[in-house]
């Protein structure tokens, strides 16, 4: 049903001289809960491989950062008024960058809940929205060059369908994801375990 709205939405907005701010606002407020997997697809196919992916990095760094600043305005009161001084401690944590790049590009935690995660903590705004518009770009360039069969796909098989085909088609390109995100995640651990045996040594 989801699906099925949002194959109409595109196909009303198409060729329409105001699609692209109604595609950018619709695609930054799906990233506060909605799936966003068919928007890529969708602003490939709408307008072109380069124009699609820097508006999908552009939207997906925007929705993300309109989540944190919820998470920061609203979610840090209620759990100060919940949790009282117990609240410093559990708002303490503070990702850091190399952790959000490879969220943003495992996709774990989903990504709304990273987002609230990271408004909740410490971790200043600069590399947050650093950190998510560089996770994304390798998501955002696969999905824009096979945009045409995705939507195909999406069209005709819905979500499942996108799956099966970036399976298929980006399989070698998602294995080399893997691998960058395991090399960034290797060094941010080792990262912090010299800056932690640093501060000891001292």
């Amino acid at each position: 049903m989801v699906v099925r709205a949002f194959i109409a939405f595109v196909t009303a907005i198409q060729g329409r001289p105001w699609a692209a701010p109604v595609f950018m606002s619709a695609y930054a407020l799906a990233c506060l809960g909605l799936p966003t997997t068919p928007f890529p697809v969708a602003a490939g196919s709408l307008f072109g491989f380069w124009p699609g992916f820097l508006l999908s990095d552009f939207c997906l760094t925007a929705g993300c950062s309109l989540g944190f600043f919820i998470a920061r305005r609203w979610g840090t009161r209620f759990i100060h008024r919940f949790l009282g001084k117990r609240s410093e401690q559990a708002l303490a944590k503070r990702p850091g960058f190399f952790l959000m790049v490879v969220v943003r590009l495992t996709g774990i935690p989903p990504l709304p809940l990273a987002n609230y995660l990271a408004g909740l903590s410490e971790m200043p705004y600069s590399k947050f929205v650093g950190a998510t518009a560089l996770g994304y770009v390798p998501w955002c360039l696969v999905t824009n060059y096979f945009s045409s069969v995705l939507w195909k796909a999406l069209v005709e098989g819905g979500l499942s369908g996108i799956e099966r085909v970036i399976v298929a088609k980006a399989g070698p390109l998602l294995a080399a994801l893997a691998a960058f995100a395991a090399l960034i995640a290797g060094a941010a651990w080792l990262n912090r375990k010299l800056h932690s045996e640093h501060h000891e040594g001292s």
